[in-house]
């Protein structure tokens, strides 16, 4: 009798897009860019013949690989291209829960990168995806949503402006271009519901004050602060955490 010949175990989306681009990454940052419109376009066609968890992967797989082997601006454009996709679906395409999964993912991504390798670039390119998620998410008309953005998102937000906020205050000495970053990293952890990481992120020394003030100066400057966090959470009825 014939033996019959095994069948070779599926390829999983996860390799392929890690095969696809070991072979281009290789190249630097111009085989990024050209791996990054390749699945670009994988992602815009799936969309399109309504294979939606396939785009979703491809993007969502494309941007990790990406940003874990330190192309940030590549990885970017790919974590903008999930969005897209999700901002073409119809509502009832994908639960609200596993689409935030996919956005979660990628940004996770984003900010281990960011936390190995930091610059402002880097940090402005994470507080722009994300803005455009929380703005995707506004837009969704189930019953429970909230029309100022999902507050998973927000809690992200607030996360990554106050890195750029501490990025800013570690390395730009003139000036305070950290204080303006801190008061959206407030603004957006009221909407993410965080009480308790806002109050450990107003508590850092100088957050909120010029690089040379003096002591009693910061210490005001957050106590300001803070009473800007409260009335905040005031302002839409979180009683609770203000």
């Amino acid at each position: 009798t014939m033996r019959r010949r095994s069948r070779p175990a599926p390829v999983s989306q996860k390799e392929k897009i890690k095969t696809f681009l070991d072979e281009r990454l290789d190249q630097g940052s111009d085989g990024a860019y050209e791996a990054s419109q390749l699945l670009r376009g994988q992602v815009q066609r799936n969309v399109k013949q309504g294979n939606f968890k396939e785009s979703l992967e491809i993007a969502k797989e494309g941007a990790m690989a990406l940003f874990q082997r330190g192309f940030v601006a590549s990885g970017c454009e790919m974590s903008m291209q999930l969005i897209e996709a999700l901002e073409l679906m119809k509502e009832d395409a994908i639960e609200l829960e596993d689409s935030l999964a996919y956005i979660g993912s990628v940004d996770d991504s984003f900010e281990t990168a960011m936390n190995t390798n930091a610059d402002k670039d880097g940090l402005n390119l994470r507080i722009r995806v994300l803005k455009r998620a929380v703005q995707w998410s506004s837009k969704r008309q189930e019953v429970g949503t909230y029309v100022l953005g999902h507050p998973q998102l927000h809690a992200r937000l607030g996360r990554a402006y106050f890195a750029l906020a501490n990025f800013e205050l570690a390395n730009e000495k003139d000036g305070s271009p950290h204080i303006y970053s801190s008061e959206s990293g407030i603004k957006h952890l009221v909407l993410g519901e965080q009480p308790k990481l806002l109050a450990s992120q107003l508590i850092e020394r100088k957050l909120f004050a010029n690089s040379s003030a003096s002591v009693p100066t910061m210490r005001r400057e957050r106590a300001t602060a803070s009473l800007r966090a409260v009335f905040q959470f005031l302002a839409v009825e979180n009683l609770r955490d203000a």
